[in-house]
């Protein structure tokens, strides 16, 4: 009994999806990460998402998805496991498919190779980004929540009396046409922003301080 115990405890399997995204543009952008950690019976243990650099590319928000998710399996006390991301780059590199040039990626090279050996075993393998929804959902909301959390601070600066209700869909602030549905604003910002084309072909619209002033200028009446 006491061995089948110390078998079940050295063979703590672990499933990680990871995930990272370089928005709006690439390089340059919002690297951010996520990542799922599911047990054998694929139900998830953890979830996580961050950022990554404030000005990275994709290939380092990647890689950053794969160590942070590393770490937390051995922290969890995993030793088995098997690692499914949509970067071809990532899980070539680290299956020596492909060399690992770039200054910038060595060092997280390094350090993913350097957590690895710490399992008892491990697999990497490349999946579509369809097949990687959770953790890739996980990278975007972190990066709407990084950008609109700055517009949210911009928003408290916005005093009541400059914001005019036209009716329940309508507003005008500072001078600027605001919709809520469908969700628009005539600013600069909104426009720019908006229009980046990694952002549209992910479908994510950010939300500019104006919007956000107003949305709590109605959640103030319903408080």
């Amino acid at each position: 009994t006491e061995r089948r115990r110390n078998n079940a405890m050295n063979k703590k399997r672990a499933v990680i999806f990871f995930d990272g995204a370089c928005l709006p543009y690439n390089p340059g952008g919002i690297a951010t990460y996520g990542f799922v950690i599911r047990d054998e019976d694929e139900n998830i243990v953890l979830q996580e998402k961050g950022i990554a650099s404030e000005k990275g590319t994709n290939n380092i928000a990647e890689y950053t998805g794969l160590i942070r998710a590393l770490e937390k399996a051995l922290e969890l006390g995993y030793t088995h496991v098997r690692i499914y991301g949509d970067s071809q780059l990532v899980v070539n590199q680290i299956n020596e498919i492909y060399q690992v040039r770039s200054e910038n990626i060595i060092p997280l090279y390094e350090k993913a190779i350097k957590l690895l050996r710490k399992f008892k075993s491990w697999k990497i393998s490349w999946i579509r980004r369809e097949d990687n929804k959770d953790a890739d959902r996980l990278s975007t909301l972190a990066f709407i929540e990084y950008v609109e959390s700055k517009n949210r601070k911009k928003a408290r600066e916005i005093k009541p009396e400059e914001i005019r209700k036209i009716d329940e869909n309508r507003f005008v602030v500072r001078g600027y046409s605001i919709t809520l549905n469908p969700l628009s604003c005539e600013c600069p910002y909104f426009k720019k922003f908006n229009s980046f084309p990694l952002l549209r072909r992910d479908r994510i619209l950010i939300k500019c301080k104006h919007i956000l002033a107003v949305e709590q200028f109605i959640r103030s009446f319903r408080d």
